[in-house]
């Protein structure tokens, strides 16, 4: 603490006095200070009577600073004065100085607000100082305090609506409490910085305000925005979240809501369109929610429903099943554009001793939502325990999948294509390959799955076009010049613009000619691409490539487009050879079919003597399955 003898009248520039807190009176003040408060000269405001005009909230406070000096501290606030009844706002900085008597005495520097204001933005607020006893009435208030509440404020209930208990907070212990509040004023409601201290002899509390109103409504617009989705004004994923720990302990369930068909609708008529449709499926579940219902967007097309009650079961599934109906059915969404969508739900609720995590219980309908995908769509599916092991594999595997690509993990399999009579292998099939460490064989759908759905399904397939194209030299030496390697494409990359350079320019490092590689695509995609008009597939013929419609008979089977699918082979399912003995009538008319389309039928999953015997008698020669050989790495072929 600085002493009163070690302050150079010269050097101060800013209004600077200092005043005994004590006896109610300026001790000093230099000439910037002499001006702020009116006064003649330094005798005449030595002179005069502060006591009679300052309120006991502001006395208290006043005192209360002394022990923060004391401490070494210093205290920054806006500070309003009334020199000869000219009110002026202040920001003040006080601190403690040390005067004759070894007293404590209170260092005042100001900053004139018409100074200030050229710096901040905002004017300058005074502290707004009330002064209650115990029991919360209002004993004493300074002018701020008047002109933001009036004259109705008599006890803390008034100003407060009891959302303090100013009895509590005096018979704690605490020195300090501090918080915001939305306050009845003159103005209206307006934010404020609330401080209540105790007085010396706890006989009273001061309650210091500061009216923050403005910045208070940008935070809370910052933290509305930080939570919220921008499209649909519902939660979004952090917001859930929050939301989720906040019922933590509570009953509940949850429903997980995955739109069927979203993206097609998106990518046809546009985002635009898209976003039209969200909203549509955000007011609908707004509108099936309960008084107390939670709703959110977790992104894209997920929506979350968390209704925070013990439902029983067979009302879970009451609400589930209404809402894929609501879900379900068209939505006019302006003028012009009227859908048609579903949705697939699934359901888990926190009480059925499966986990006391929120987290977790959104990690669990989320793998029933996965069931209900699985099982065809347009329909809810309740979590029973175990469910969520899939999604803890798919996880996974998406996690380390890139790592695999990268570190040759993954390999190739071939399973040879035999054409009778003679039985000679024409051909072969590569098969994706990935044993895991931990997980064990992963299955080519699962890998495919999870390519397509982190992006990396391009870096994938074209490893596998480059593997095929390296093996394919000793597969000749083996099997003859003629042999050639099917490579199943997915349509997510197919679809890439970048799509026929990439794999030109396998074909180019490899040195393989494209006659010798079948891409085989399912009808899914061909349709799709012959709907859309890509010349794509036309470029790839351009070059050589022979196409296999893959897994004919569970896809479109449209007949109107196997006539414009460039393609060279039919693959016929799996499914038409298990059933050949009871019904070759199907496999007859397929095989008339391709032959009218100048393309050749290849047979799967042959696997006994019978089913040879039988499309012996059918005349069809390209086969394919284990009654002939199983797919095996390329150092066990022969």
């Amino acid at each position: 603490m600085q002493r009163f003898e070690d302050f150079s009248l010269n050097s101060i520039k800013n209004p600077i006095w200092i005043y005994d807190v004590q006896n109610f009176q300026v001790y000093w003040a230099n000439n910037a200070a002499l001006n702020l408060w009116e006064a003649n000269d330094l005798d005449e405001l030595i002179s005069r009577d502060f006591k009679s005009g300052s309120s006991d909230a502001v006395t208290q406070t006043l005192l209360g600073y002394l022990n923060d000096f004391e401490a070494g501290r210093t205290i920054d606030c806006w500070w309003r004065i009334s020199p000869k009844g000219i009110d002026k706002q202040v920001f003040m900085r006080f601190s403690g100085v040390e005067i004759e008597g070894n007293r404590t005495a209170m260092l005042a520097e100001g900053i004139h607000s018409d100074i200030l204001n050229r710096y901040v933005g905002e004017v300058g607020k005074s502290a707004i100082l009330g002064l209650f006893n115990n029991e919360g009435h209002l004993l004493s208030f300074n002018p701020p305090f008047k002109d933001q509440f009036g004259h109705e404020i008599q006890t803390f209930s008034d100003l407060f609506s009891e959302e303090i208990d100013l009895e509590s907070f005096v018979f704690s212990g605490e020195s300090l409490f501090e918080n915001d509040y939305l306050l009845p004023t003159n103005k209206g409601k307006r934010w404020h910085r609330l401080e209540l201290s105790k007085d010396i002899h706890a006989k009273s509390v001061i309650a210091t305000l500061n009216d923050i109103n403005e910045r208070k409504i940008s935070e809370l617009k910052y933290v509305h925005a930080s939570i919220t989705d921008s499209l649909t004004d519902l939660l979004n994923r952090r917001g859930l979240q929050n939301k989720l720990k906040d019922i933590h302990g509570l009953p509940y369930t949850l429903f997980y809501i995955d739109l069927d068909g979203f993206k097609p609708i998106n990518d046809s008529y546009g985002h635009s369109v898209g976003d039209s449709l969200l909203v549509k499926v955000a007011e609908i579940l707004q509108n099936s929610m309960h008084s107390n219902s939670v709703c959110a967007r977790l992104g894209g097309d997920e929506f979350v429903l968390i209704i925070p009650e013990d439902l029983p079961k067979e009302q879970r599934e009451t609400i589930a099943n209404k809402l894929v109906q609501k879900l379900s059915s068209p939505m006019q969404l302006d003028d012009i554009h009227r859908t048609l969508i579903s949705a697939s739900i699934g359901v888990a609720h926190n009480n059925d001793n499966i986990t006391n995590d929120p987290l977790q219980v959104l990690i669990y309908a989320d793998a029933a939502l996965y069931v209900a995908k699985r099982s065809g769509r347009n329909r809810f599916i309740s979590y029973i325990p175990g469910m969520e092991d899939h999604q803890l594999k798919r996880s996974l595997i998406i996690k380390e999948l890139q790592n695999a690509i990268e570190n040759n993990q993954l390999k190739l399999h071939y399973q040879p294509i035999y054409k009778t009579p003679n039985s000679n292998a024409v051909g072969s099939e590569a098969l994706l390959r990935w044993e895991h460490p931990s997980l064990g064989h992963i299955s080519p759908l699962e890998i495919i799955t999870a390519a397509e759905e982190t992006g990396h399904i391009a870096v994938l397939e074209n490893w596998v076009i480059r593997r095929a194209c390296l093996d394919l030299a000793e597969l000749k030496i083996l099997y003859g010049e003629n042999f050639s390697i099917g490579v199943n494409i997915s349509g997510a990359h197919l679809t890439q613009l970048n799509f026929v350079d990439d794999i030109k320019s396998v074909l180019e490092e490899t040195k393989t000619n494209a006659k010798d590689i079948v891409l085989e695509l399912t009808e899914s995609v061909l349709v799709s691409f012959l709907e859309r008009g890509r010349n794509t597939l036309q470029e790839l013929c351009n070059l050589g490539f022979v196409f296999a419609i893959d897994d004919f008979g569970t896809g479109y089977s449209s007949l109107a487009y196997l006539s414009q699918i460039p393609a060279s082979f039919v693959k016929i399912d799996k499914a038409f050879t298990n059933n050949i003995e009871n019904d070759p009538h199907t496999i007859r008319f397929i095989r008339d079919l391709c032959q009218n389309l100048n393309m050749e039928c290849l047979i799967e999953g042959v696997e006994t003597q019978e089913q040879a015997f039988q499309l012996d008698a059918l005349g069809i020669s390209y086969r394919q399955g284990y009654f002939y050989a199983r797919p095996a790495p390329l150092s066990q072929l022969t």
